[in-house]
């Protein structure tokens, strides 16, 4: 399973497919933001933090990566609990 470094964030488990599962970083309120901007302080710099106010201010919820290990900053999408496309990852549960 594709994990998450840092277990000090909120993380959950998500499923892709009938076999495979791997961990994000679930970003869902404020005091995640704060706390997920301490941990990648890069985020600030790129206009992330502006896009993560933004999408969370509209009640979605961010799923973010570790580093990558190319670009050495954190690959994000977002969660809806509306979001039904075939392609979506759902969450089974919050580490």
């Amino acid at each position: 399973m594709n994990t998450v470094a840092n277990k000090n964030l909120k993380w959950g488990v998500f499923k892709q497919g009938e076999d495979s599962q791997f961990e994000r970083y679930v970003i869902e309120d404020q005091a995640d933001i704060t706390a997920f901007t301490k941990a990648f302080p890069e985020i600030k710099s790129v206009g992330v933090l502006d896009s993560f106010n933004e999408v969370v201010a509209e009640g979605r919820v961010v799923i973010a990566t570790d580093r990558h290990p190319l670009s050495g900053f954190p690959t994000w999408c977002t969660e809806s609990q509306n979001d039904s496309h075939p392609s979506s990852i759902i969450r089974v549960k919050l580490g």
